[in-house]
């Protein structure tokens, strides 16, 4: 699953799940209250988490500064995720300063999250080379649970040659949680993951 602060009050225990992302940062001004409990409830429930910065249109190193300065304890520990989405986009090559900064500070590659258009609306061939693909593609808007299988048509990921993770729900539902909540599958072992 993927939550944020729209999740506020899901308890973590309740819901399965092998892994969690959550919503850690924006811009350069607003931090998620709920980001440090998800993450703490995944730890000490010994299950695999990420941490993600949505993009803004602001300057793109500053916003990567904002990230580690709020997440660095994170890094090394759980995988962070760039999200690129309309809001913020500013461009491969801005994506790719974010991205390169964080690697400059961390030593940790993030994971870049976008809608399966976006693989091809913009050139990603220097950011595909180092970070690896999490991309959205519904089949349609129906509820449903965890798929093992979920629709992924063949075709492009522009410059990648597949995706590390795949949201193929935004209407998810499951047992401990009475809303929707976005859910993922992701193409590596629990090894894979912390590397």
């Amino acid at each position: 699953i993927d939550i944020s602060d729209y999740q506020k009050g899901i308890d973590l225990v309740r819901v399965p799940f092998d892994f969690m992302i959550c919503k850690a940062t924006e811009g350069t001004s607003i931090v998620h209250s709920t980001c440090d409990h998800y993450i703490q409830t995944c730890k000490k429930l010994g299950k695999l988490w990420g941490f993600y910065h949505f993009m803004n249109k602001v300057d793109p190193i500053a916003q990567a500064d904002y990230f580690y300065k709020h997440c660095k304890n994170y890094f090394g520990h759980g995988v962070p995720v760039l999200d690129y989405e309309m809001y913020g986009r500013i461009g491969a090559d801005g994506a790719k300063k974010f991205l390169d900064r964080i690697y400059e500070l961390t030593g940790v590659r993030c994971i870049v999250y976008m809608s399966r258009s976006v693989c091809t609306e913009e050139d990603w061939s220097d950011v595909a080379k180092d970070y690896a693909l999490w991309v959205a593609q519904y089949a349609d808007n129906s509820s449903t649970g965890y798929q093992g299988d979920p629709w992924l048509p063949g075709g492009s990921f522009g410059a990648w040659k597949s995706c590390a993770i795949h949201q193929y729900s935004s209407h998810g539902r499951l047992d401990g949680y009475n809303g929707d909540l976005d859910l993922d599958i992701a193409f590596m072992t629990p090894e894979a993951w912390m590397k």
